[in-house]
């Protein structure tokens, strides 16, 4: 993804989902929401979830919010992606030192 955001760090590490659809949630009130890199609002996200109109077509979406993004927006997020049938993959970065 080309939009620039800070994900949270974290300890454990799942395998790379290349095909994947893309959700970037920046930081900041209000937070914007990118869909494969195209600004997208709550609605048009459902839209384009339900219609399975995504890049890979695996039913598979990493979800990158920032960590200043608002937790409840997070959620929210989520929620739409696994109502629409999705899998949902949360996108962190190593800790430190690992």
């Amino acid at each position: 993804s080309g939009i620039a955001v800070s994900v949270p760090q974290s300890h454990s590490a799942l395998q790379a989902a290349a095909s994947a659809d893309i959700i970037t949630l920046s930081g900041g009130n209000p937070s914007q929401i990118f869909f494969n890199d195209r600004l997208v609002t709550t609605i048009e996200l459902k839209h384009e979830l339900a219609e399975g109109s995504g890049a890979s077509g695996n039913k598979q979406v990493v979800l990158r919010a920032d960590q200043a993004a608002p937790y409840g927006q997070v959620i929210k997020i989520s929620n739409i992606v696994v109502t629409s049938g999705y899998s949902l993959i949360l996108a962190t970065r190593p800790e430190l030192g690992r």
